[in-house]
């Protein structure tokens, strides 16, 4: 149970429990972080880099991000030296005046050195330059004079202000007679610096660092913001203790007014304040004292007149800064960005994609096992299940999930609410200094509670003792426990959900649900993961390399091929983590050891000169040698196989320059280097300069085309339609020479071809897509048999497959597999060639030949590597053939929608790859056997769903090109049964005969088919 909290407004300078390590040096283990392209964590400070329409925020998840405007595009992220809970947390920043360089400071570096340091990043590597170290409390501020030589560092504690030049770290000035912390500073326009601490005291300097005057503000003010006005003549100071502003002369101290409180919320607190650009309007901003109630209260006629309230997000507002024409940057603990507009209006808002657990209260339900979960997600219940594999919203209420239970006899809770004095039965728990409590729940037997805190997880008796305690990565916003009691589950502030043993508080199992409610990833302690076909790509490791280095980061996504196990994540989750894995991986694998495989380390700079893209990249082996890259352009790989081999003298570094031309006005340059363990990836945003005209010149196809209907080796296997289903799509594609394309290069291996599909002759025919260029199209069709084994790895059964493989594939060792053609295969060849890249799979499942058709794990890793699939059916589907067509019922929708015009929505006469599957989907509704599901399913990165396969035929073409918008055919509506409509094949009625006879066991057949 929680509610949502009323936060500090400040950061304290506080005493947490000793840290783990002290020994002169950051941690080396790799630490778990999530990673959406926005902070995960309150984005606690803003700064203004308004020459170059930046902002900079630095947040609670240990990160500082910069973002380009008017877009609020994410350009670079920079990654502190971290540890376990406070350290590596930035609570100030700053920038240079020539927006080179970044500043930031906070709890950094206390964990090794027991001292603070303040980090000096490049702005455009993201790389740590160099280091201040050595002062006794955490940074509370940073200011850089406005000629950029003097750096002003206020402290918590008792610490005072100090100021450094830029240009060395070299100590100028020090001012230590202060009796509480800093809480906010500020450079005037002159050069002269003002300060306020809680001590009550606002305190002024002269550009060189001395003291010239202080003044208090009150008995008992808490002063938290200080600003200059743009001209220097005024200061505009807020308070924590009370909703009010003062406004004094910056050159005596003078009070000159003080902002009215008609309208201000009873329960509010200010915390931060800004002036407009023309120092006409004075914003304060803070906690409203209301629920999902974020706002910034501005007075006009310079802070003494009317007030205006302004609400602009559900998070209280964290910070706010000054930008031109009127405008106010602020950030959010939400966490978000956003732009105020001169006219009150808010602009520019980049929302997180964490989930906010802050409200989630009793939404938070359980399943008996634990293993069916559901949550608020952005303010709507979602359902996860482990065994479904599935991320949904919730349409109907289950009453087998239960809510976290808050009330039982014997079992009296109090003062839990954001509290550090919890009691259990009137006993008092043991909390750390500092430690404040958010949530709890009790456990089904009631003899048990488990209380979440802003960094534990503890379980407690009802005399409140405690049986365990597990630090968190952060506030554990509610807990519950499953239906069993086995598992307490926390909802923790860094938008994941975590699974542990009620037990001894192991960590079982995590998940992090995407806020777009699609992507989510689950993953183990160990780091062997599940996930959606991205989720993958919103959680990685940093790992330090030491503190006066860069922090490096790598994304799940780059180690998939060894840790997407869906097999080891489920028997985990079913022994609570306590079963072994070397039964089932062989050699297991830790994340702790990534730092024996790390991927290569790959720095890229990316420029346009004319239409042309420049592109300077270098990567260098962290572990493992060098063996091969991949440079794309928008998810498009844009250099042949021949271009990416690399000399012998590269395994160990290896650079590039290259020239590409562009078509795009927004570009994503991202370059892969391989070691065969990991990737190692680097990305750049590049606009093409203005007069880029979008047009390409005509590229090739090239598409392989397998089809196997006979086995010779697999009684009772065969299938129907799977070789006319090959060679019709050879056919219809080769018809494409002189019109989409410049040229056709296909090569079709079915029963009837002089190459027949035996897995050696399959492997050999993808070698021929590997020529393909930039501008090229490649696609590779399948159609037979499709079989997973329990690791989710798929098997393409060939001609010559041997029914001992088929066996084998519950023994999970892929290595076991000999006959058949593995899913890596077509990987590699797929990432190996260039151009736009698409996968037909109309491999059917294969009931119970030893295995199912794991469409999910397939579809993940085709996403892993950024090229399209299209699948006949979801995996546990199955996929039926069209006896009327003679082919199979997807293969035939398919190349039925190549030759209606209603495929082509958008009356260009071409066909992308989103069309067709417009089109093949619904007619594959409409013909398929009633009795028997079928799916068709396609996964395509972004913009590659737009990308043209095929033009209508000639007669068909004119009339779509002569359309504005849609014209429906047969591919988009229902068609009266055997009736001919715009070119459409005839359609017949359904019938038994449509559905595929099946191996079900080597050697026995059956019919899939219902009455």
């Amino acid at each position: 149970m929680t509610r949502w909290p009323r936060l500090l407004l400040v950061c304290l300078s506080i005493a947490l429990p000793a840290q783990s390590v002290r020994a002169g040096e950051p941690s080396a283990q790799p630490f778990l972080r999530i990673e959406t392209g926005h902070h995960a964590a309150m984005a606690r400070r803003l700064v203004a880099d308004s020459p170059r329409q930046r902002l900079i925020s630095a947040g609670d998840d240990k990160t500082v991000r910069v973002w380009q405007l008017p877009q609020g595009r994410l350009i670079q992220t920079l990654r502190l030296p971290m540890g376990e809970r406070q350290e590596g947390r930035p609570y100030a920043v700053a920038v240079t005046p020539d927006g080179k360089t970044v500043i930031v400071g906070g709890w950094t570096g206390w964990e090794w050195d027991e001292k603070a340091s303040v980090y000096f990043f490049d702005i455009d590597s993201g790389d740590l330059l160099r280091r201040i170290d050595g002062f006794p409390d955490a940074i509370a501020s940073l200011n850089i004079s406005p000629d950029g030589t003097t750096l002003a560092i206020g402290l918590n504690g008792r610490g005072g202000v100090r100021f450094h030049r830029v240009a060395d770290g070299a100590k100028l000035a020090e001012d230590a007679q202060f009796n509480d912390r800093v809480m906010e500073a500020h450079y005037a326009p002159d050069g002269r610096f003002a300060a306020v601490a809680l001590d009550g005291y606002v305190r002024m300097y002269d550009p060189a660092g001395r003291l010239i005057g202080r003044q208090t503000l009150g008995p008992g003010a808490q002063p938290a913001g200080v600003r200059f006005s743009p001209d220097g003549e005024r200061l505009g100071i807020s308070f924590r203790e009370r909703a009010h502003g003062k406004i004094l002369s910056s050159k005596t101290f003078a009070v000159l007014g003080e902002t009215r409180s008609e309208g201000i919320p009873a329960g509010a607190v200010f915390a931060q304040i800004a002036w407009s650009s023309d120092g006409k309007k004075l914003f304060i901003t803070g906690d409203s004292g209301s629920a999902g109630d974020g706002r910034i209260w501005g007075w006009v006629d310079g802070g003494l007149g009317k007030m205006q309230s302004y609400p602009v997000s559900k998070g209280r507002v964290a910070d706010m800064r000054t930008m031109p024409d009127g405008r106010l940057a602020f950030s959010t603990e939400d966490p978000a960005i956003g732009i105020l507009e001169a006219d009150g209006r808010r602009g520019l808002f980049v929302a997180s994609a964490v989930a906010d657990f802050r409200a989630s209260g009793a939404a938070l339900h359980a399943s008996a096992d634990g293993s069916v979960v559901e949550f608020p997600l952005a303010g709507k219940p979602v359902r996860f299940g482990l065994a479904e594999r599935k991320l949904e919203a919730v349409t109907k209420a289950r009453a087998d999930l239960v809510a976290p239970r808050t009330t039982a006899p014997g079992i009296k809770v109090e003062r839990w609410q954001d509290s550090e004095g919890t009691r259990i039965n009137g006993q008092p728990v043991a909390l750390d200094p500092y430690e404040t409590s958010r949530s709890y729940a009790i456990a089904p037997d009631a003899q048990t509670l488990a209380l979440g805190t802003e960094w534990t997880l503890r379980l407690l008796d009802a005399s409140a003792k405690e049986r365990w305690a597990t630090p968190i990565a952060s506030p554990a916003w509610n807990v519950t426990f499953s239906g069993d009691g086995k598992l307490v589950i926390a909802a923790l502030g860094d938008g994941t959900l975590r699974w542990y043993r009620a037990e001894d508080g192991g960590e079982v199992m995590a998940l992090f649900p995407h806020g777009d409610g699609q992507e989510w990833i689950v993953w183990l302690p160990s780091g062997y993961y599940l996930s959606s076909d991205y989720g993958d790509n919103f959680v990685g490791w940093q790992i330090n390399r030491g503190k006066d280095k860069t922090p490096a980061f790598f994304r799940a996504v780059q180690f998939e091929r060894l840790l997407y196990r869906p097999d080891l994540v489920k028997a985990a989750f079913a022994s609570l983590g306590r079963e072994s894995l070397a039964a089932k991986a062989g050699d297991t694998f830790d994340v702790k050891q990534l730092p024996s495989i790390l991927p290569p380390r790959v720095k890229i700079a990316a420029r346009t000169e004319g239409g042309l893209l420049k592109l300077r990249f270098n990567a260098e082996d962290s572990a493992l040698p060098l063996q091969n890259f991949a440079v794309y352009v928008n998810n498009i790989p844009m250099l042949p196989l021949a271009q990416r081999q690399l000399a012998a003298n590269e395994k160990g570094a290896l650079q590039r320059e290259l020239e590409m031309p562009l078509f795009e006005a927004g570009n994503v340059v991202r370059v892969e280097v391989f070691n065969g363990k990991a990737m190692g990836l680097a990305e750049q945003y590049v606009e093409a300069p203005p007069g880029v005209s979008g047009k390409r010149a005509p590229g090739d196809l090239y598409l392989l085309s397998v089809g196997v209907n006979h086995f010779l080796k697999l009684e009772g296997a065969d299938l129907g339609a799977a070789v006319q289903d090959a060679e019709a799509v050879g056919k219809r594609f080769g018809a494409e020479l002189g019109r989409q394309f410049r040229a056709t290069h296909i090569k079709v291996l079915s029963d009837n071809s002089d190459t027949l599909p035996l897995k050696a002759n399959v492997i050999v025919a993808l070698d021929f897509i590997k020529t393909a260029k930039a501008e090229d199209t490649v696609i590779v069709f399948l159609a037979s048999h499709g079989v997973s084994d329990e690791a989710g790895n798929y098997y393409f059964v060939p001609r010559d497959a041997d029914p001992k493989d088929l066996e084998s594939l519950s023994q999970i060792s892929a290595d076991k597999v000999k006959s058949m053609v593995s899913w890596t295969v077509f990987s590699d060849a797929l990432r190996a060639t260039a151009g736009r890249r698409l996968l037909i799979v109309d491999t059917c499942q294969s009931g119970n030949m030893a295995g199912t058709f794991d469409l999910h794990s397939l579809s993940k890793r085709s996403a892993a590597s950024l090229f399209s699939l299209l699948s006949a059916s979801k995996g546990e589907e199955q996929s039926q053939e069209y006896a009327q067509g003679g082919h199979g019922l997807f293969t035939y929708a398919m190349l039925a929608s190549l030759s209606a015009k209603g495929t082509d929505r958008n009356g260009d006469g071409f066909i992308s790859v989103s069309e067709l599957f417009g089109a093949t989907a619904p007619l594959v509704e409409q013909l398929r056997s009633k009795a028997l599901p079928q799916t068709p399913q396609l996964r395509v990165p972004e913009p590659l769903g737009e990308a043209v396969i095929a033009s209508l035929p000639q007669g068909l073409a004119t009339v779509a090109q002569g359309r504005a918008k849609e014209n429906l055919g047969c591919g988009t509506r229902t068609l009266v049964v055997g009736k001919r409509d715009d070119g459409c094949p005839p359609v017949a009625p359904p019938t038994k005969e449509n559905c595929r006879t099946r191996n079900l066991a080597v050697g026995v057949s059956q019919s899939l088919c219902k009455d």
